[in-house]
């Protein structure tokens, strides 16, 4: 009796053991392909950012040399900032806010005064963490789909504040807006608005959430929510 319980106990543990052993690598594996499906949407936006960037300054180049010649200059302190920032999902905001400042520059020697940015940010988020090219594709989107043929212009707003735990980002513009069409399906056309609803899933879960409506005022407001967290208390997701 003493010999059968002990075969028997060892048994139970080494199931139990084996049954944890194949729990904890098929969470390394779930952790592994949620990384990989991450970092494939990240390198899905960059070719797709530098691609616009560059047909933008084409359609400069036999127009104004100058111009053309300065949005190069732009473009190469904006991929010398991203490729320094490459290795990180997450970066600094005021890292992030540099490298759109740059992209707002470049734009704005196509489109001159047809193009108004303004900044709201609260004091005291410089170091808040914030996915890389967020803001990029979303001042991208509203050049693209929100400024009308021949119009005097767009005025575009980004601003960022805190509401208790939450970072919430908002990109307005005073252009065409979605009109009549579902915000949801407005959020999956084009690449980047598509891209980046991917990224805030894979980074936040449930603690994210991404909108876009028509303003009252006239064009689109964008706003995404997500957990604040500040880089020096906070390891970046690698």
């Amino acid at each position: 009796m003493f010999y059968t319980i002990t075969v028997a106990t060892f048994y139970l543990f080494e199931r139990l053991r084996i049954a944890q052993a194949q729990q904890l690598a098929a969470a390394e594996l779930q952790t592994k392909l949620a990384e990989a499906q991450l970092e494939n949407l990240r390198l899905q936006l960059q070719p797709h950012f530098l691609f616009n960037t560059l047909n933008t300054i084409s359609s400069v180049m036999y127009e104004d040399v100058r111009a053309a010649d300065a949005m190069v200059t732009q473009l190469s302190d904006l991929l010398r900032l991203t490729l320094r920032t490459a290795n990180s999902h997450e970066i600094r905001l005021s890292q992030e806010l540099q490298i759109t400042r740059l992209y707002l520059d470049i734009m704005q020697k196509r489109f001159e005064d047809k193009l108004r940015v303004t900044y709201a940010v609260d004091a005291g988020l410089e170091n808040s963490l914030v996915p890389q090219l967020i803001l990029q594709p979303l001042v991208e989107n509203s050049l693209r789909h929100g400024l009308k043929e021949n119009a005097a212009g767009i005025d575009i707003s980004i601003g960022v504040k805190r509401e208790n735990a939450s970072l919430i980002l908002r990109v307005a513009d005073t252009g065409v807006g979605i009109g009549a069409v579902n915000p949801e399906a407005a959020l999956n056309r084009g690449l980047g608005l598509a891209n980046i609803r991917g990224r805030l899933e894979q980074l936040y879960g449930e603690g994210q959430d991404f909108s876009i409506a028509n303003r009252t005022a006239g064009g689109t407001e964008v706003t995404l929510r997500f957990p604040f967290h500040l880089a020096e208390t906070s390891a970046q997701i690698p």
